[in-house]
Order: C-alpha cells, then structure tokens, then sequence
C-alpha cells in the first residue's frame, strides 16, 4: 500500500445508534432510558354523540396528566380501502327482509 494513502478504519453501524438492547418489547438506550412503541386502532370521533366526544376528550386529558414522563405522539393514517366491504353491505341490505333494518 503506498504511503500516502490512508488507511480507512470501518465504524460499525452499532455505534451510532443509541440503542442497548430490547427486551421484552422494551428499547433500552445506552443512557437507561426506556422506550415503547404503542400502536392503538382508531375511533369515528365524527359518529360519537357531543356527550361522548367530551368524555373521550375528558378521558385522554386525564390520561396525558397523569403521565409522569415525557411523551411523544405521531398520527400516521392510512387509507383503506373499503370497496368490498361496502359491496357486502349493500348485498345483506337487499338480502334484509325486515323492513325496520333496511
């Protein structure tokens, strides 16, 4: 190898990630913090009656104040689909012979 050229020395991907370890659905940070992912479905908010809107809203107030540590949310939608389903729906309604649930 000639003289001039310097060797380069391979940095492992492990450590520029901050990461320990993950046990039991837990990320362990080299600084002992603890880290979670939470994956909740959805609700229609629009559908619910003004009375159950504020006790939701009432209800994830309450929650996020209880919190004794630092949070972070992200929103990420999706879009779906539902073509088929809906299809389905209007198939049972013609199939319905009760006309109080048409």
């Amino acid at each position: 190898m000639p003289a001039n050229k310097k060797q380069k020395t391979k940095v492992a991907t492990q450590q520029y990630i901050d990461i320990a370890e993950i046990h039991d659905n837990t990320v362990i940070l080299k600084d002992n913090t603890l880290v979670a992912v939470l994956l909740v479905s959805s609700i229609n908010f629009a559908l619910k009656s003004e009375e159950e809107q504020n006790a939701i809203i009432q209800g994830y107030i309450s929650f996020i104040n209880s919190l004794g540590f630092t949070i972070q949310i992200v929103i990420q939608s999706r879009r779906l689909n539902i073509d088929n389903y809906l299809e389905q729906l209007k198939i049972k309604e013609r199939e319905q012979t009760n006309e109080l649930l048409k």
